[in-house]
């Protein structure tokens, strides 16, 4: 991680995204392909100063996940939600509905090691397991990562 002191929302070039040609970068908001490197609208340096670190935020940020379920025709327009929690159960506390960003990871199979360079695209999936007629239905989760086509071939977060 680079560690940036004062920034300032500008034009300039993106020294974290190469690229050769104009399709390379984010054009739908400006970019170009400048001298190998996106240049457009972004966070930019307003001076030389900077640190670099290795920091794994994995678990200290949390992801909680409110949903809700709802069968018209089989349980009479019966809702099953968590929208309405007031508080957060971390997981792995039966019914948690709160996740660190490791958790996540690891439901989706996917090391932080692995990503903390270009990033992933992950889907987390909410499956109500529930009975035909009953007054309550269980929330369990799964995460899968999206940007990865084969063993080889990786998007990253960074694909639009």
């Amino acid at each position: 991680m680079v560690q940036q002191f004062a920034q300032k929302i500008d034009t300039c070039s993106d020294i974290y995204r190469p690229c050769d040609r104009d399709e390379d970068c984010i054009t739908f908001i400006g970019e170009i392909c400048k001298a190998s490197k996106c240049f457009g609208p972004n966070w930019c340096n307003t001076e030389t100063t900077s640190s670099t670190f290795e920091y794994d935020i994995t678990d200290h940020y949390y992801l909680w996940v409110r949903s809700q379920a709802n069968f018209d025709v089989v349980n009479h327009g019966k809702n099953f939600t968590s929208l309405g929690a007031q508080s957060s159960i971390i997981y792995p506390e039966p019914n948690a509905n709160t996740f660190t960003v490791r958790n996540i990871l690891e439901l989706a199979q996917v090391s932080y090691r692995d990503i903390r360079q270009e990033g992933a695209i992950l889907k987390v999936n909410t499956f109500w397991d529930c009975m035909i007629g009953s007054t309550s239905c269980t929330p369990t989760f799964n995460a899968t990562r999206v940007d990865k086509f084969s063993e080889d071939d990786f998007m990253g977060a960074h694909h639009v």
